[in-house]
């Protein structure tokens, strides 16, 4: 899709045969994204990613879980900025 105007189309046209489709869970998928549908648009204005900053959350929450948590925050921030830089 090339246009704002078109992706909003079509992201209209899914929400309104999920809305209809009497599915519940398609139901409640298409609720939230019509909360959300100006913040998805958005990509076609400012075309920003958060991408990058996803994988750098899910690195974190990893670290953490493999870790079982740590008590010491300057050792724990170190780990973080260690896992930054790793090339992974």
């Amino acid at each position: 899709m090339d246009s704002k105007t078109e992706a909003e189309k079509h992201l209209n046209s899914w929400l309104t045969k999920a809305e209809e489709s009497g599915v519940t869970m398609l139901e409640k998928v298409a609720e939230w994204l019509t909360g959300v549908k100006s913040n998805i648009l958005n990509w076609f204005d400012y075309q920003i990613s958060s991408g990058k900053l996803e994988a750098s959350n899910g690195k974190i929450r990893r670290l953490l879980k493999n870790t079982r948590g740590l008590r010491d925050q300057e050792y724990m921030f170190l780990r973080i900025q260690n896992l930054m830089y790793a090339k992974t």
